[in-house]
């Protein structure tokens, strides 16, 4: 669920500035354009089969959004940890 979320927040992130519709565009590659399968946009595991390139142009794909899903995930981890052992 952290994951997901941190994932929600890198696309609200890269498109707010971009005035792209965060809910009404499909998740798209910056550089070729092309639609990002559902199954390469699952938090932390897309980025990992996909080593953190577009499937169709290989372009890099920032270790950033890695890092936000990761760090997401482990945060709501330790949240429900520390809410189980204390609360």
């Amino acid at each position: 669920l952290g994951a997901s979320i941190g994932s929600f927040g890198n696309v609200v992130a890269m498109r707010l500035p971009r005035r792209i519709p965060i809910g009404l565009s499909v998740s798209r590659c910056p550089a070729c354009q092309n639609v990002i399968r559902f199954t390469d946009n699952v938090p932390i595991l897309g980025w990992i089969i996909l080593l953190g390139r577009c499937r169709y142009c290989r372009s890099p794909i920032s270790v950033r959004y890695l890092f936000v899903e990761i760090a997401f995930g482990l945060m709501f981890l330790a949240l429900y940890l520390f809410d189980m052992r204390w609360g």
